[in-house]
């Protein structure tokens, strides 16, 4: 998660005052965090570094919340963390069931072989 100790941290957002990170993800690390997956650099031109937990919603840079999603997987998940990021600055819910929400999405709709 971004705190304000982040290098990456650019300032806090929405009511509940949750620190934000700028993206900030280099091609050396995006190879890195995708060999666990199986995904070699020639291959990784069809994925997209994804952010699990959505630096809009207050995830950072890290590699832990960092992993390869193909290109049309990533585009469901943007949707879905699109209508949570508004949810969450418009007050209607809270950081911690904004990130639940992402969480059981990509339990449900995304795996890893």
């Amino acid at each position: 998660m971004c705190t304000p100790k982040d290098p990456d941290f650019d300032e806090y957002r929405y009511a509940e005052q949750i620190p934000h990170c700028a993206r900030n993800v280099n091609h050396a690390t995006r190879v890195k965090v995708s060999a666990p997956y199986g995904v070699n650099e020639e291959e990784l031109k069809n994925y997209q570094v994804d952010h699990l937990i959505p630096l809009a919603l207050g995830g950072s840079n890290a590699e832990k919340n960092l992993w390869p999603v193909p290109y049309a997987k990533a585009r469901a998940k943007a949707k879905v963390e699109y209508m949570t990021y508004n949810d969450l600055k418009d007050g209607r819910i809270t950081q911690n069931e904004a990130i639940a929400r992402i969480r059981h999405w990509v339990r449900d709709n995304l795996r890893h072989e």
